[in-house]
């Protein structure tokens, strides 16, 4: 890298000269003559425990691939190398390496992976329309049918199945699946129930217990008595 002063010297006089290499416009000249001004890029201050951190997101095979050009985009600041040749070699924007130095530098690995407030994708279906449904799947029934399906569902609400779908995933909400208990239609059950409970509670003295089997490929029961504890 030329001192300022010679470089100016030197511009000054490649521009000045009538014996430019064919084909090179004074333009390019200028522009290689203020890159060989422009200070270096000074290696971004990285920890031991940072950088270990780094080079195993940007080797990993199951992180998310933005993730992994950050993390080679750090790593490569860590060495010193330019933003605009950072941005070649990854394949991203100047502004989003600037951006994400910027941002190590200010929080660390603290927020690596996070979006910022503003960024990324944006909700399709408001928080309300989102609430409407969850309302409507857990306290009410669609008419003639004892539960809501995907389908009913998004037909009731205008909107999609795989929609309603991911709602359900999300909060894990299983309309099919009913917690009831249902009692025996015996009529004498109650009187089973009070004695059955009854062993458990206050069993007699002496006691067996006998469990009854049916053996493979015969009609026979046969009967298997031990003591019960």
């Amino acid at each position: 890298m030329l001192p300022r002063g010679e470089a100016v010297a030197f511009r000054q006089r490649l521009l000045a000269s009538e014996h430019r290499p064919s084909g090179v416009s004074r333009n390019y000249l200028v522009f290689v003559v203020w890159c060989r001004m422009r200070p270096a890029t000074a290696p971004m201050p990285v920890t031991d425990s940072q950088r270990e951190i780094l080079e195993g997101v940007s080797r990993s095979g199951v992180a998310a691939y933005r993730d992994v050009q950050r993390a080679r985009v750090l790593l490569l600041a860590a060495e010193g190398v330019a933003n605009t040749q950072i941005a070649a070699t990854v394949g991203v924007s100047p502004a989003s390496v600037k951006a994400w130095r910027e941002r190590f530098a200010q929080d660390g690995l603290k927020a690596f992976g996070g979006v910022r407030p503003g960024r990324g994708r944006k909700p399709s279906i408001p928080a309300e329309k989102v609430e409407v449904i969850v309302h409507a799947t857990l306290h009410e029934k669609p008419l003639g049918e004892t539960h809501w399906s995907c389908r009913s569902m998004a037909k009731a609400q205008g909107v999609s199945p795989a929609t309603v779908q991911r709602i359900w995933s999300a909060r894990n909400i299983q309309p099919h699946r009913v917690k009831t208990f249902k009692l025996s239609n015996d009529k004498r059950f109650e009187e089973k129930l009070v004695d059955v409970v009854g062993l458990y509670l206050n069993p007699p003295e002496n006691r067996s217990c006998c469990r009854w089997t049916k053996r493979a490929r015969s009609k026979r029961w046969t009967a298997h008595r031990r003591a019960c504890r």
